[in-house]
């Protein structure tokens, strides 16, 4: 089974590619930054690069970069590469680690740390076996397979469940034998996925989902947007009207599904693995992938921030270990194919002199694993995340804005084909962040998306043909009368979109003030923009919400109804 290309290659899927096939390939950048030559000159190394490389906004097209970062890597402290005969000592590793977990059977307790990852090692899902296991604490869980009924983290990708899920609000890529218990959650996504007993995921004539071994679970009380895109054994239809939850959806395919990288070992190597993009996936698995050695990644550590920009600079990918980076200068990913990957508790810290935290111009990028935190008193008018190179992904990627922070957007987005797959921005009072996310380029698709308490629009979509699945948006709790008075809102389709569509969308309202908003939802006139399965909320507090889209349906507050649907 050694299967291992000669070296100077890698193996993807039975083909052989070049290395750096798309790990260091040529990207797109703008001209002139001073900011890059400044790196430039603090790096001797990067000196020795050349000029090409040191002018890294200079216009020109990247030289491909041969990587020699160590293979395997030295990983610090904070992330755990463990084996089955550890199996013990995975709960008692720190909050927010990143457990790499070798192939074989884990045979005892197991109680994922609080805002860990956990993450098998193996080239299959089945490889890693958990056999008792708790991982609700966690952030997510990645290519590894439990046995019998789990409380799984937030976030569940390539896992192979032997039993009912439960706990998670997003899974992608999974295999679940028995069902997915929702309980009282708010909010649940699931994408190309399958649960392989007929009667895994129903729904009853009380609108209840129920599990094939339990009797129902009522979606009651908070549960209110459930949306299953592309996945095989679930419903076939909405929830019958008037029955709880407030908004449910199903339909057979995603229409574009990118998978996020993950982390494997062969033999003593390591390797980062990309999954090819498919197109109207039902189901799971994933299967092409190409593997990219990590003589090309760099393996980064926070108390080494200033290193992060020029790795990335020079074309290689980044895998960020747990910490906090401070930045100085914003990251660039300029290559395309190039890839920045969290793992455990990453959080970068935006530049104080208004730049975005990460800009990407290189197509077919990814972004994964990060959380993204606004800066202290910023100067410019910007994005945290600005994207402008087509066909990339982002996956897993919190924005958070608090304290003393200010942004203009949290997650911009200014190029087609883009993908968005479980994202979250929130707005912390007294941080002041205006829109959530903004949506210009074309063929946008996005799964499984979270806006909360943004001073403006939470989600402003003005790109054509765009997808939308699972979009739940928390208008701002300390909205004052500008609010009410600017018309915003918490999902707007542009004025001018002649196409785009959108299924399941939760717009909540918790007022502290007595403010009064038109609708929960805006969108064009269009024939073609088409929503289904759309409702506003009234959690608790003062104002009102008067309508769900563009003056129809009704309205919710204090003395009147708590939930509303459309249509």
């Amino acid at each position: 089974r050694d299967r291992r290309p000669e070296p100077g290659r890698a193996a993807i899927c039975g083909r052989v590619r070049p290395r750096g096939h798309a790990s260091v390939a040529r990207g797109d950048s703008e001209g002139g930054s001073a900011r890059s030559n400044r790196a430039a000159m603090r790096l001797p190394y990067l000196l020795a690069a050349g000029a090409a490389l040191g002018a890294a906004d200079d216009g020109a097209p990247r030289a491909q970069t041969q990587g020699k970062e160590r293979n395997p890597p030295a990983w610090p402290a904070a992330v755990r590469v463990v084996a089955p005969a550890q199996c013990a000592e995975i709960s008692a590793a720190d909050a927010g680690a990143a457990l790499l977990l070798l192939p074989g059977v884990y045979d005892c307790s197991i109680s994922l740390p609080s805002r860990s990852t956990a993450a098998g090692l193996g080239t299959d899902r089945d490889d890693v076996l958990l056999k008792r296991c708790v991982g609700d604490a966690a952030s997510s869980a990645e290519n590894l397979r439990v046995d019998g009924d789990w409380r799984g983290p937030r976030s569940v990708r390539r896992v192979a469940v032997a039993g009912d899920l439960s706990s998670s609000s997003f899974m992608a890529d999974a295999n679940i034998t028995g069902g997915v218990r929702l309980g009282a959650a708010r909010a649940f996504a699931a994408r190309s996925s399958s649960l392989q007993s007929s009667r895994s995921v129903e729904v009853d004539a009380k609108g209840w989902f129920s599990s094939s071994k339990r009797d129902p679970a009522p979606i009651s009380g908070g549960g209110v947007n459930v949306v299953l895109a592309g996945v095989a054994g679930g419903p076939n239809a909405t929830v019958p009207r008037g029955a709880a939850p407030g908004v449910a959806y199903a339909v057979s395919e995603a229409p574009r599904a990118v998978d996020k990288p993950y982390i494997i070992r062969h033999g003593p190597d390591f390797f980062l693995v990309k999954p090819e993009p498919l197109l109207s996936k039902t189901g799971c698995c994933a299967t092409d992938a190409e593997r990219i050695p990590f003589q090309n990644v760099y393996v980064a550590r926070p108390e080494r921030t200033e290193d992060v920009r020029e790795k990335l600079l020079q074309g290689l990918h980044v895998v960020l270990t747990p910490g906090t980076y401070e930045l100085e200068d914003g990251l660039e990913l300029n290559h395309a194919g190039q890839i920045l990957l969290g793992v455990g508790a990453a959080i970068v810290r935006a530049p104080s002199d208004g730049e975005p935290a990460c800009r990407v111009r290189g197509p077919a990028a990814v972004v994964a694993g990060v959380t993204v935190q606004g800066a202290r008193y910023p100067k410019g008018d910007t994005a945290l995340i600005r994207w402008e190179g087509s066909d990339g992904l982002l996956a897993d990627v919190v924005v958070n804005v608090d304290g003393d922070a200010n942004a203009k957007t949290g997650v911009a987005i200014h190029a087609d084909g883009v993908v968005l797959d479980h994202v979250t921005v929130e707005r912390r009072p007294p941080g002041h962040l205006d829109v959530g996310i903004s949506l210009e380029g074309n063929n946008a698709v996005a799964y499984a998306i979270n806006v909360k308490h943004v001073e403006q629009d939470g989600v402003r979509w003005r790109g054509e043909d765009g997808h939308a699945f699972a979009l739940n948006v928390d208008l701002p709790r300390d909205a004052l009368i500008d609010f009410q008075n600017g018309g915003y809102v918490g999902y707007a389709v542009g004025d001018f979109v002649k196409r785009h569509s959108a299924r399941g969308v939760a717009v909540y309202a918790a007022f502290d003030g007595d403010v009064r908003v038109r609708t929960a939802v805006r969108r064009s006139a269009s024939p073609n923009v088409t929503l289904a399965s759309v409702a506003s909320v009234f959690t608790e507090g003062r104002g009102s919400v008067a309508s769900v889209v563009n003056g129809d349906g009704a309205a919710v507050g204090p003395a009147g109804n708590a939930l509303a649907r459309w249509p």
